[in-house]
């Protein structure tokens, strides 16, 4: 049996077999921060074919080791559009091997490549590791993201 988690990490563009893979790695990481969200499949799917968002995936011996999703959003606070990590996320056994920065350095070429000019990622407040690794790469903080979630049965409109 190969050892997947020391193969060799390849980015490559998401195709339409992946989903499976996807939904092991977000399923993974939702049970990890206490998400009880069943992964939607319709979901992914507008994602992959709206031009304003995508997924990047970090590949291990055939299996799909981490991925980036993101959205590019137009606004106008800082002159131009800016490429929005919504998710960045790297399965357990591949933890610790780069999967994370060589994802947002390609998150990077995209973004610029598309005429962004900011790239944006939020984590949570207790993820150290994450906040370590994104400041390494160049992000700063200066702002607060604050949610609501809407898919809470006890809040009517």
């Amino acid at each position: 049996m190969q050892n997947h988690a020391a193969s060799p990490i390849r980015l490559r563009p998401t195709q339409p077999n992946d989903a499976a893979a996807i939904a092991d790695l977000v399923q993974e990481l939702q049970r990890e921060v206490g998400v009880a969200t069943a992964f939607d499949e319709t979901q992914l799917h507008s994602r992959l074919t709206s031009p304003d968002s995508g997924l990047l995936l970090a590949v291990a011996g055939g299996v799909v080791a981490g991925l980036l999703s993101y959205n590019v959003c137009q606004g106008l606070l800082h002159g131009g559009a800016s490429f929005r990590i919504e998710e960045l996320m790297v399965g357990g056994p591949f933890r610790r091997r780069g999967i994370g920065r060589a994802l947002l350095t390609d998150a990077e070429r995209l973004a610029k490549s598309l005429g962004c000019v900011e790239l944006e990622v939020t984590t949570l407040e207790d993820n150290l590791p994450a906040q370590a690794l994104y400041r390494s790469a160049g992000f700063a903080g200066g702002a607060i993201l604050m949610e609501k979630d809407l898919l809470d049965s006890g809040n009517e409109a």
